[in-house]
């Protein structure tokens, strides 16, 4: 068990290096993702990060489109990227409330139906997805709360 949790702070720690610079978001747009792997290969580049660590990192970016790991449910890293992306979920209940706030102030651009509407849709897509989270451990620790 110890050496799970040594997995998980380096991953962490992977999640950390990776999200700080090379965050895109933009509400209103439909490639988020796709500009934040352009940013980070800029970033890359000045830090000459190797081709290895760019294509991964690149991938891990991309596959929070989906949220799904494929056939990659050995990698690690990319179950906790993705898991840390959705653990809003298995948060308090004032936690999330705080958290579908801020999100809906992100979208004031939609008419409340549309917005209500989208996010139904989002919502309704996590819960007929196969997993929620990937990793065993955050699985379980995550679904204890839910």
């Amino acid at each position: 068990m110890e050496s799970e949790w040594m997995n998980l702070c380096e991953s962490l720690c992977v999640f950390k290096d990776t999200a700080k610079d090379c965050i895109v978001y933009d509400p209103m747009a439909k490639d988020n993702e796709w500009q934040s792997v352009i940013l980070f290969k800029k970033f890359a580049l000045d830090g000459k990060l190797s081709e290895e660590i760019v294509e991964r990192v690149s991938d891990m970016i991309m596959a929070t489109v989906t949220h799904s790991v494929e056939n990659k449910k050995e990698d690690l890293d990319l179950c906790l990227f993705l898991d840390f992306d959705m653990a809003i979920l298995g948060q308090e209940d004032a936690v999330y409330d705080d958290y579908a706030k801020k999100i809906r102030q992100e979208y004031c651009h939609y008419e409340e139906e549309a917005y209500t509407q989208g996010r139904i849709k989002v919502l309704e897509s996590i819960v007929k997805s196969e997993y929620i989270y990937h990793y065993e451990t955050f699985m379980r620790h995550q679904q204890g709360i839910t």
